[in-house]
Formats: C-alpha cells, sequence, structure tokens
C-alpha cells in the first residue's frame, strides 16, 4: 500500500514516499514491535532518533547488504511533511523507520515518528524523512485496523 498522492506525476510526492506492506502472520511476536507517534514540532525538533537499515556498500560489496547499520543523531528540523537529521546513510537504508526510545508522556520502548528518504541533494548535509503527521499517522491506521486494530483510534498528540 502506497500513500494515493505518492502516484502520479505530483511534484511533491517526496512528502508522501512511504507504504507498508502487511503480512499474512504476526512477525512482531518474534522481533518485537514499534509503536507509532505523531507528535508536535516542539517534541520532535532535538530529539534523538536513530536510523537502521542495510546500507548497499556494506557487506559483500555488490549492493546486496547484509549487515544492518544503526546511526544515532538529534532531529535538527521539521516543517508540516518532514523531519530532518545529520544521520549518515546510503543506498539500501530509504524506507527504513526513524526512530526513537525516549518520549514525554509515552515510556520507555522503540516508538517510530518517521520513515526514513534520503538527502534531497547528493551534497546536502541533512537527510531526511516523511514525518509521521496526523494525516500520516491516521493512514497507517487506515490501513492495519482491518488486519490488527479492530478498535483503533486517533492517538496522535
Amino acid at each position: 500500500m502506497v500513500h494515493e498522492k505518492w502516484n502520479g506525476s505530483n511534484k511533491r510526492r517526496e512528502n508522501y514516499d512511504f507504504g507498508m506492506v502487511i503480512l499474512n502472520w504476526n512477525i512482531g511476536l518474534l522481533t518485537g514491535w514499534s509503536g507509532l507517534l505523531s507528535l508536535p514540532n516542539d517534541l520532535l525538533k532535538h530529539s534523538s532518533v536513530s536510523v537502521m537499515g542495510y546500507p548497499g556498500e556494506k557487506g559483500r560489496g555488490n549492493l546486496y547488504s547484509t549487515e544492518m547499520w544503526t546511526m544515532p543523531d538529534q532531529i535538527t528540523n521539521v516543517d508540516a511533511t518532514k523531519i530532518f537529521y545529520e544521520i549518515e546513510t546510503s543506498a539500501g537504508q530509504s524506507g527504513s523507520a526513524v526512530w526513537g526510545k525516549r518520549w514525554p508522556g509515552c515510556g520507555e520502548g522503540i516508538y517510530t515518528v518517521g520513515i526514513h528518504t534520503g538527502k534531497e541533494k547528493e551534497d546536502a548535509a541533512e537527510n531526511r524523512g516523511v514525518r509521521l503527521s496526523k494525516e500520516n499517522f491516521n493512514l497507517v491506521l487506515h490501513w492495519l485496523k482491518p488486519y490488527q486494530l479492530k478498535n483503533c483510534a486517533l492517538l496522535a498528540l
């Protein structure tokens, strides 16, 4: 599933560059779970987050990485649709969760706040991701509801 605004010739489609694959079993029972958070700007900015993924140049060196890498840093800026950070990433890591472990009022645990998409330009200092805005948060709940969340409600702060 992908955001309906991502398809087509929409020039701003990078704001909607995320999707979801629904599996036919609860893999989280083996791997664990990540919560989802949609937070206001003041709680996101300068928060510590990580991006985890399989950088294409690691492992066998044939763009099929066999090594998972993680790097933490702080969110440097946010806007209505994106979050920005100076975490080093490379090809193969786009689509990874942008996540943190500590959020005010949410307790301990891993919470996803965005989806990593990469740099706007190759020489840019910052990486960026699609923000889990209230709109995107509600869309993910809409996608999940038929499968797992029979009584899900708006949980965005």
